[in-house]
């Protein structure tokens, strides 16, 4: 098209006249102006400034060329020589220009032509064959050209000779136009047009035609040799990738590597994105071929990110559908690769499925990529694409693939980022990256939001509202488009031209605008119209604005007949509240439909009465746009009109009808399963599936209750709502069911958060059942309902759940710190940092660091993780595991003591131990990048304590003698406090509010106001032996003071505040080998935790203990310690530093969940004693082990194996054992060698 428009502009400027008289020709045709009659004034109207126009015009000018020209022709020549000519060049015009729309151009131009053919003069019959020469000729060269000059395909080495043969072209088509219209313009001069007679008049036709047709032989000559040269570079290419790809075929591990990683299949996603909106059209999208700036991105290298931005409904989708389609089409070797994110799908609305998408399909195309992910692969297997660490790992594959030698030119296509509702800030910045470092081409979409533009501020900016003219005609195109589609509206063309006029005026170019309104005609046109007054009015009652139009989709619901708005309603409500898109018969089985309304055919069509809203794919209901459900989401008058009881009153309706699906369907074994043990990976669904047509009730059931308690305080609106009675009647009688339910599909850790809210007694199935205290309603409701158990051992050591509510199995940590929510951990001498969740006992991000981590602590707000790693400050986002901020630290020395206060703004260092010389503290203030200086004169072979207060203003610096305190960030100095005996115990406790600081002096301890800078209060224990700990409450109303004296086990006591007054002292508590205190939230209770008596706690009123809770199950003795911020959780660590528990200090029930681990067992049986089976001590034909019996033959049979193997081979011993036995890890009970109960670690 390019060569067409360069061809027609340089004749424009060779021969302005004749270019100009032929356009008055064409704006006459444009103008419905009558050819036959001499106008007075022809105006020009052609335009020349955008290409797009122009090419409409073009369009239209044909489309109402063909068919006049048939009529004139079929009247004036009957059936001749000439209609035939005419027959034939209408046929080739009219599927030219289906094949070819952007050929338009020189399509007008023979399409004019006809005009001369169909009513043929004297002086024009000469060159009557030269037009329809031309017509055929134009066909050929377009569909050369189209092979001839794709830069993306070429080989770089040609680009000389296609340049030549592109200017050959450029004549050539030259002489076409010109002869075409000096024939139009010769034919209308002689039919008597003014402004036509000062041009020369040609009649050399014969001669003209055999210069054309000599031009044609030669250029055709030239395209031959050119194709046959290219051929042979294309052979060399196909031959270099054969030979490449045929080095890494395809093997069964590659196949299950990318059926891991897979997520989705990008390319069905687009498949259904585009029937979802009625199809892909090519003059929606082409508009921005012809863009300069997409041109640039993707001409030049200058700038490989391109970001389109726009506001809802401007065609944002389809834009990049049809953009990855041409790329695909015309970029030969080049690889494509692309993801639509969707906010209403939860499997593609995150950061993680979009790389993993990526990823996927660029593996897919190009085999040998897949060795990048093989290398982590074939070590983690599928928990690689799910663990806490697997942003990072697909980061480092996804970069390493890009940057792989042998890889061609990458486009990269990511729709809709504002729809990633997980990880965009994550996302965007390995845009910003990769699209800086790295050869790969972006082209990104979203709306108009500043923090996107934020990150891709560099990139380059195509705004579709900059660009709204081009936006328009677009749109305009899809109205024409979709009209044609209306069955009453194909019946009548001046309706039809009325009808779109209307809404070319009303659109203000917005795609969804016009599919809504469409789709409102669409659904009236079996209605009967008495004129095309009743459609224009439907038309003329439709708003511009987008949100206006959904409201009056929402009233028109109400004006539905009998049930059909009660139904509606309940249907939107529904689909507004489901976390992803419903089946039909899942939303029937959630909106308690019955009868005929189970029906898919009779769902369909209440669908179709929702006003547009919805849409139906493949069984499965979408919004029509993110808009409309945002629409519904956030506006109050339309939430008041779907659910006018309130959402919570529709939440709990699919709730109760979730728990009336299930009871009718749930049962033991519902997949027929012949191994209670199977894993859930080896499970293959039945079919039909029970579980379908009630899958999404059974997976999200309990999130829509807690959804419900947790949007209200209101004890007796809850009342109201729920009926807790028929909640614990299913759970009572369906709760193992539900269970496996879940379990089958892979669906229980989902839950395990919502269910810890509502019941704290999940297990796991069969395991459950054994494992359960006997006092448990687990234990008590489902005893006699699993037929395979025959018998139950009375080993269980609980009645009732322990306060134990985790065991994390580790390597020895060096710190724990936690935030009420997620744990920290530090491992010794560790480069990372992990965080775990408390309630899932997952290990939920693994924080990285290039050197060995000294320090790591929660921010006071808990957002965000503080870590020292050598010389560098990192802050981490909790959520998403990622690195915020990380920093240098002036001056670093590694001696030296390293604190962070809780808002992560200053690091406070210093000696560990007083030295004569650089003993002073220095304050680094990350945020300005600023040091301070704090005197301080370091006293030799003292320890230096450092401590912050908990709003980040305080810091406390203690040695063996004194305390001093220094105020941030001036570095005022509040305090020093000098130790009495010279002596001070421990580091000093400030006050939850930090108004507050308390010392433990010899045996007193002391308060003072870091307000007032005094002394407030003074307490004498009255006790022997010194002040051990002190402690404020959370409110700083009471604070507690351990002592110890040789002799007694010592005491505990508790002092308020604000008077100075003895509140409680505990006498029975054992001090001696005391770790820490803490109090309870509501200040009523207190917990000491001693290396010997591990955790306690006890009632302040009457000084009584309540509960002791047990110590670890390795060992009686345990070291580190930490209480969460908000007191409801407690967390310690075993001597050994193997494990790591988790106590909920709040209840009296517990979850336990552990790490597996494996080991390979090599044939010796090293890991277990063997001896032989007594059952036959003569014969010795079996061994006992560990797996269970394993006849001696397997096990010679194997060594023999081995003996000739140049490697020792890992036994199987699964497939040859017999009988019961315990896995290689232990933490299963087998029979025959497969898994049948899981043991928890207790009873390993």
């Amino acid at each position: 098209e390019s060569i067409w428009n360069s061809a027609y502009d340089t004749l424009k400027a060779d021969e302005p006249k004749l270019v100009r008289a032929y356009e008055k020709i064409l704006s006459l045709k444009l103008n419905s102006s009558s050819v036959s009659l001499e106008p007075a004034n022809v105006e020009n109207t052609i335009d020349n400034e955008s290409v797009l126009v122009r090419r409409d015009q073009m369009h239209k000018l044909i489309n109402e060329g063909l068919s006049k020209t048939f009529r004139e022709a079929n009247i004036k020549n009957d059936m001749g020589t000439v209609m035939q000519v005419v027959n034939t060049t209408k046929k080739l015009v009219s599927d030219a220009i289906k094949d070819m729309p952007q050929a338009a151009l020189p399509w007008a131009l023979v399409c004019v032509s006809l005009s001369i053919l169909a009513n043929p003069i004297s002086q024009t019959e000469a060159n009557h064959t030269g037009i329809e020469y031309i017509g055929i000729t134009i066909k050929w060269y377009w569909e050369q050209a189209v092979l001839l000059f794709d830069d993306n395909s070429k080989d770089p080495s040609f680009t000389g000779v296609q340049s030549e043969l592109r200017m050959a072209f450029i004549d050539f088509y030259k002489k076409l136009l010109r002869f075409q219209m000096r024939s139009i313009c010769n034919y209308y001069r002689h039919r008597g047009f003014i402004f036509l007679r000062d041009l020369v008049e040609l009649d050399d036709w014969n001669g003209s035609l055999q210069s054309i047709r000599a031009d044609d032989t030669s250029l055709r000559k030239k395209v031959k040799a050119f194709l046959s040269l290219e051929s042979e570079s294309h052979l060399r290419v196909i031959a270099h990738h054969t030979k490449a790809q045929a080095r890494h075929q395809r093997t069964q591990e590659d196949q299950q590597c990318l059926r891991d990683i897979r997520i989705t299949d990008p390319r069905a996603d687009m498949r259904r994105i585009e029937n979802t909106k009625g199809g892909l059209l090519q003059e929606s999208y082409r508009w921005i071929l012809e863009n300069p700036q997409f041109q640039t991105w993707r001409d030049n290298d200058d700038n490989r990110l391109l970001w389109l931005r726009g506001d809802p409904g401007k065609g944002k989708t389809m834009l990049l559908c049809g953009l990855a389609q041409e790329l695909m089409q015309q970029s030969g070797s080049s690889l494509v690769t692309f993801f639509f994110c969707q906010a209403t799908i939860p499997s593609i609305n995150n950061h993680i499925a979009v790389l993993r998408g990526l990823i996927w399909l660029l593996a897919d195309q190009h085999p040998s990529l897949i060795s990048y992910i093989r290398k982590s692969y074939d070590t983690a297997g599928k928990a690689l694409f799910d663990e806490g660490n697997s942003w990072y790992i697909l980061s480092e594959i996804f970069n390493n693939m890009l940057r792989d030698k042998e890889l061609p030119p990458v486009y990269i296509i990511i729709d809709a980022l504002d729809e990633c509702t997980t990880g965009r800030v994550e996302l965007l910045r390995l845009i910003r990256t990769v699209s800086v470092s790295l050869s790969a081409k972006w082209a990104v979409s979203s709306r108009n939001w500043p923090e996107i533009e934020q990150e891709l501020i560099e990139g380059m900016n195509l705004s579709l509202e900059v660009n709204a003219a081009l936006v328009v005609t677009a749109v305009n195109a899809y109205i024409s488009h979709k009209a044609s589609q209306i069955p009453f509206l194909k019946q009548d063309d001046e309706l039809k031209e009325g009808v779109c006029r209307q809404m070319r005026e009303k659109a203000n170019g917005t795609f969804l605008w016009v599919a809504i309104v469409f789709e409102r005609l669409n659904s009236e046109s079996d209605a009967y119209y008495d004129d095309t007054f009743d459609v224009m009015a439907i038309l003329d009652e439709m708003p511009e604005d987008l949100t206006n139009l959904y409201t009056i989709m929402l009233e028109r619901i109400s004006q539905l007949k009998g049930k059909g708005p009660g139904l509606c309603r309940t249907v939107l409500a529904i689909a507004t509240l489901a976390y992803r898109p419903l089946h039909l018969n899942e939303l029937s089985t959630l909106a308690g439909f019955r009868g005929n309304l189970k029906n898919l055919p009779q769902l369909n069509r209440l669908i179709k009465d929702c006003g547009s809203f919805l849409t139906v794919r493949e069984n499965h209901i979408y919004f029509i746009h993110q808009s409309a459900k945002e629409y519904l989401v956030s506006d109050l008058s339309s939430q008041a009109i779907i659910s006018p009881h309130g959402m919570n009153g529709i939440r709990y309706n699919m709730v109760s009808n979730s728990l009336s699906a299930m009871e009718n369907t749930l049962r033991e074994d519902i997949y027929g399963l012949e191994n209670p043990g199977i894993l859930a990976e080896d499970i293959r669904p039945q079919s039909p599936n029970p579980l379908d047509h009630f899958l999404y009730s059974c997976i999200n059931w309990v999130a829509h209750l807690v959804e419900i308690y947790s949007s209200t305080d209101d004890q007796s609106l809850l009342d109201s709502l729920v009926d807790e009675e028929e909640i614990l009647r299913f759970l009572k009688k369906h709760f193992l069911h539900w269970l496996e339910a879940l379990a089958l599909t892979r669906n229980i850790s989902t839950n395990i958060t919502h269910v810890q809210r509502l019941c704290e007694f999940l297990k796991i199935y069969s395991s459950a059942l054994l494992f359960s205290p006997t006092q448990s309603l687990v234990r008590t409701h489902f005893i006699g309902e699993l037929s395979w158990i025959k018998h139950v051992s009375k080993s269980v050591k609980e009645s009732n759940w322990s306060p134990r509510l985790l065991t994390i199995e580790n390597g020895g940590p060096e710190a724990i710190c936690s935030s009420g929510t997620n744990l920290l951990v530090l491992h010794s001498s560790s480069k990372n940092v992990e965080i775990w969740d408390m309630a899932t006992g997952k290990m939920v991000h693994t924080l990285s660091h290039p050197k060995v981590v000294h320090h790591a602590v929660f921010s006071s707000d808990s957002n965000c993780v503080l870590t020292l790693s050598w010389d560098r400050f990192y802050r981490w986002n909790v959520n998403s595991g990622t690195v915020i901020q990380n920093v240098g630290i002036c001056d670093f020395v590694d001696d030296r003591n390293y604190a962070v206060s809780n808002d992560g703004k200053f690091i406070a260092s210093c000696r560990y131990y007083g030295m004569d010389d650089d003993s002073g503290v220095q304050i680094y203030h990350v945020v300005e990048q600023t040091k301070l200086e704090l005197p301080h004169t370091g006293e030799a072979g003292s320890m230096n304590l450092l401590n912050w207060s908990n709003n980040s203003r305080f810091l406390s610096v203690s040695t063996e003698h004194y305390t001093r305190i220094w105020e941030m960030p001036t570095g005022n100095e509040k305090l020093k406090v000098l130790n009495h005996d010279g002596k001070i115990r421990r580091v000093p406790s400030f006050s939850g509010d930090s108004k507050l600081i308390a010392f433990s002096v010899g045996q007193e301890f002391e308060i003072w106001s870091l307000e007032t800078e005094e002394r407030i209060l003074t307490f004498n224990t009255e006790h022997p032996g010194e002040v051990e700990f002190v402690e404020f409450s959370k409110d700083s109303r009471l604070i507690a003071e351990t002592g110890y004296h040789k002799g007694n086990n010592g005491y505990l006591a508790i002092w308020d505040t604000t008077t100075g007054s003895l509140v409680q002292t505990l006498e029975g508590v054992n001090t001696r080998h005391i770790c820490g205190l803490g109090f309870s939230r509501d200040s009523k209770s207190i917990y000491t935790y001693s290396e010997v008596e591990g955790l306690q706690r006890w009632d302040i009123a009457s000084g009584s203990p309540i509960h002791t809770l047990p110590t670890s199950p390795v060992s009686g003795r345990m070291t580190g310690i930490a209480f969460s911020f908000d007191g409801r959780f407690f967390a310690s660590e075993s001597k050994e530093g193997d494990e790591i528990l988790l106590w909920n200090l709040t209840t009296a029930e517990a979850t336990s969940r552990t790490e597996k681990t494996t080991c390979r067992l090599p044939i010796c049986c090293r890991y277990f004693d063997p001896s032989f089976d007594m059952e036959s001590p003569y014969t010795c034909t079996h061994i006992l082990t560990q797996l269970g019996r394993v006849a001696l033959d397997s096990l010679i049979a194997q060594a023999a194996k081995n003996l000739s193997s140049s490697k020792t081979v890992a036994v199987a011993y699964d497939s040859i054992a017999e009988g019961y036995g315990v896995s290689l890890d232990r933490s299963w009970i087998t029979w025959n060698g497969k898994n049948i109960i899981w043991l928890p670690p207790d009873y390993r």
